[in-house]
């Protein structure tokens, strides 16, 4: 169904667990027959997990898919995206802020560094079936679109994550709001979808703060219709890398690329040689403009 998510995400090594005796948090799944939570909806954080995390639990780390579960399509160079997000680790986070143009939460910190999380296969050109970031943590979703704190990254990972995703096909009619599926002639498939999400821990606060990519359409006449709902992975890429020039500092202009200038010798000056006093007498001047006087006429008396 997407191509956004991978069984390989949870036996891969980029996905894996900063710390193995730390739990990771789990976040609400939508089922088909309720109306999907708005995103970035703020949820009080969840009690802890196990990580072996017990039966009944709709979310969870596998090696194999069960019979029922959908098979998850490979990627093609995921690994390369982003960066680690153990470099978070020990850096003071002082700003959040979370872009109502683009699914995307930008985390800056004390020494000037800044990380963004991004949803994968996300073009702002091309965007597709609409992707939105939802968090179940109030500092990573500010209601106001940013908000200053001061916490301490202790732990950060990216997670897997399984959450049941729906699909509605054909049926004209529409049925209550938010429960696809009550039109004559629909189909209705469900499968298990496994996506990463980013999930990080502060030494001032308890408990994992998550965030994870969905995909949802809606019914053209009944805009709280879900008719599909899926889940894509997320990334953490840096933005700002600590030894980058700041923004407001003066940018150097471009040096010119003309040939350095051409060493000129002087060349010596012409010697006058004395004219002899022979050769002066025989020049003699000039008269300009001189003409003849014509002779005054005699009388002839």
């Amino acid at each position: 169904m997407s191509s956004y998510s991978s069984p390989s995400l949870s036996g891969s090594s980029r996905y894996a667990r900063t710390d193995s005796s730390s739990s990771y948090p789990s976040s609400p799944s939508t089922s088909p027959g309720t109306t999907p939570p708005s995103p970035f909806s703020v949820k009080p954080p969840s009690s802890p997990l196990s990580p072996t995390f017990p039966h009944g639990n709709t979310r969870g780390y596998r090696s194999t898919p069960p019979p029922g579960e959908r098979p998850q399509p490979e990627r093609q160079g995921e690994a390369s995206l982003g960066v680690d997000p153990s470099t978070l680790v020990g850096k003071t986070l002082t700003c959040v802020r979370r872009s109502r143009a683009h699914p995307t939460v930008t985390l800056h910190f004390a020494d000037g560094a800044s990380f963004q999380v991004r949803v994968v296969g996300y073009d702002p050109h091309f965007r597709g079936i609409p992707k939105k970031l939802e968090s179940d943590s109030p500092v990573l979703n500010p209601v106001s679109g940013a908000a200053d704190v001061s916490l301490t990254v202790k732990h950060a990972a990216m997670v897997t994550l399984a959450d049941k995703a729906f699909q509605v096909q054909g049926g004209g009619g529409c049925g209550n709001a938010g429960a696809p599926g009550k039109g004559k002639g629909a189909r209705e498939s469900r499968w298990t979808q496994k996506h990463a999400a980013f999930a990080v821990k502060f030494v001032e606060q308890d408990g994992w703060h998550c965030v994870w990519a969905t995909l949802a359409e809606y019914d053209d006449q009944d805009k709280e219709r879900c008719l599909f709902r899926n889940f894509a992975d997320v990334y953490v890429d840096s933005l700002h890398p600590p030894s980058a020039v700041p923004a407001n500092a003066a940018r150097a202009k471009p040096h010119n690329r003309s040939a350095p200038p051409r060493s000129r010798t002087a060349s010596p000056a012409p010697e006058r040689v004395p004219a002899s006093p022979t050769t002066q007498k025989k020049q003699k001047p000039k008269r300009k403009n001189w003409k003849k006087k014509a002779d005054a006429p005699k009388s002839r008396w």
